[in-house]
């Protein structure tokens, strides 16, 4: 009967009651076998049909989940980072393509902002230093608003620095369309007229009985300065006036009115 060999390792089994000469070669070259195997030099493919201990730690993973581990290159350490993360892949690939540093990540470092808050920022493009320009500001969107539309520059706004009149005293310049000074110092303002000079203005009597109305003109030597309860006041005037009342011819009473020396 010639020797047999073992199924999955080819391990001689040399013939029962032969190999005198050369059963101890065989048992050499089984032991050599088996230190190869037992030491890795000669890879095992394990056949696990009830489970398999590592340093008396039950293995339960499949082969599918340690297959998993097929061609990482991280280190424990980087596959420790892991530990606790309870974030689901979704969450996890928000970051995916994020270029901020840690330390700008961190400015979000306590804000409470919503969304639309946040949104809110999206497409300004001004400076640190332009939205500080708010700092302090107290006044509401309406009274901002105001502002929209001007076109007036800083030192024209500026005119307004201590102004103390009313709406209704700056509304007297509405309509104006000249320098005001230069219409002021173009007015012609009369000097003073002395009375029973020309342009002067009396309350007279006629001496002569007539009836006059209003626009006639009489010689001032038919006139004299009197008083609203009669009493004259000097003699008969010089120059043309013209009446700015009436008269009455038959009573003496109602012969005085207002005059208007224009000659």
């Amino acid at each position: 009967m010639a020797n047999e060999f073992t199924t999955t390792y080819n391990l001689t089994k040399p013939e029962v009651g032969a190999s005198e000469d050369s059963w101890g070669g065989h048992l050499n070259a089984n032991s050599d076998t088996l230190d190869d195997l037992l030491d890795g030099t000669t890879g095992i493919t394990p056949n696990l049909l009830s489970g398999w201990e590592v340093a008396g730690v039950a293995v339960t993973a499949t082969a599918a989940e340690l297959n998993a581990l097929d061609g990482i290159t991280a280190t424990v350490a980087e596959l420790n980072v892991l530990d606790g993360v309870t974030a689901t892949t979704a969450e996890l690939n928000v970051l995916d393509g994020v270029t901020a540093t840690a330390a700008e990540l961190n400015i979000l470092d306590g804000v409470t902002a919503t969304a639309a808050e946040l949104n809110i920022l999206d497409g300004v493009t001004a400076t640190a230093a332009e939205l500080n320009a708010l700092d302090g500001i107290t006044a509401t969107v309406a009274e901002l608003n105001i502002l929209d539309g001007v076109t007036a520059t800083a030192a024209e706004l500026n005119i307004l620095d201590g102004v103390t009149a009313t709406t209704a005293e700056l509304n007297f310049m509405d309509g104006v369309t000249s320098n005001v000074q230069e219409q002021i110092d173009g007015v012609n303002v009369p000097a003073a007229v002395a009375a029973g000079a020309v342009g002067s203005l009396g309350f007279m009597r006629m001496g002569v009985e007539a009836n006059l109305v209003f626009g006639t003109t009489i010689a001032g030597s038919s006139l004299t300065p009197t008083g609203a309860n009669g009493g004259d006041f000097g003699g008969p005037q010089s120059g043309t006036w013209r009446c700015l009342g009436r008269t009455a011819a038959q009573f003496e009473a109602q012969r005085a009115t207002l005059f208007l020396r224009i000659s």
